[in-house]
């Protein structure tokens, strides 16, 4: 995510005040660098920001560290739910189907017609943020629930039991 600031003030906390003490507190005791090297940039960050001038900008690339752990749930809920059904062949196909379920797409022009066709976005360390992950798994456990996925997986049961045999499923997992 990036995140981009724009100073309001000419104002610079001035050392030995109690704002800049209150600041100090806040910026150095409550978050530091993970290691020397990060607590001077983070330093240097702060300093940056208390010498600037009104309406100067900056910009942060901010990126949680992913929960391998929860990773790991995210996988284990999806191969469960694709073990319990037999529609699906392809766990990657299962997988983007969830996704697309699950809102966790973005949207572009068809290039033939122009009308809107969902892509679905990667849930890969590397492209997702923990907090977007996180909502793909509500959302994902959501559409699991629903009458629309469980009609789809199950068609020749009926629905409410489709839909208490994955809510037992679901129940399985530890993730509240």
């Amino acid at each position: 995510m990036k995140l981009v600031l724009v100073k309001q003030t000419d104002a610079k906390l001035e050392p030995g005040t109690p704002d800049a003490d209150a600041m100090r507190k806040f910026l150095f005791e409550m978050v530091r660098g993970a290691t020397d090297k990060d607590q001077r940039a983070w330093q240097r960050f702060i300093r940056a920001i208390n010498e600037a001038s009104q309406g100067e900008y900056f910009q942060i690339d901010l990126k949680r560290t992913r929960n391998s752990q929860f990773h790991k749930l995210v996988m284990a809920v999806l191969t469960a739910g694709f073990k319990a059904q037999d529609h699906f062949d392809d766990f990657e196909i299962y997988r983007e189907w969830i996704k697309l379920g699950a809102g966790f797409a973005v949207f572009v022009p068809d290039e033939k017609t122009g009308e809107l066709k969902a892509i679905p976005k990667s849930q890969s360390f590397d492209e997702a943020s923990e907090e977007e992950v996180r909502e793909f798994f509500l959302n994902m456990c959501a559409f699991m629930r629903s009458a629309t996925y469980c009609a789809m997986l199950w068609p020749q049961s009926p629905v409410e039991h489709s839909m208490l045999g994955m809510e037992n499923l679901l129940r399985r997992f530890d993730y509240q």
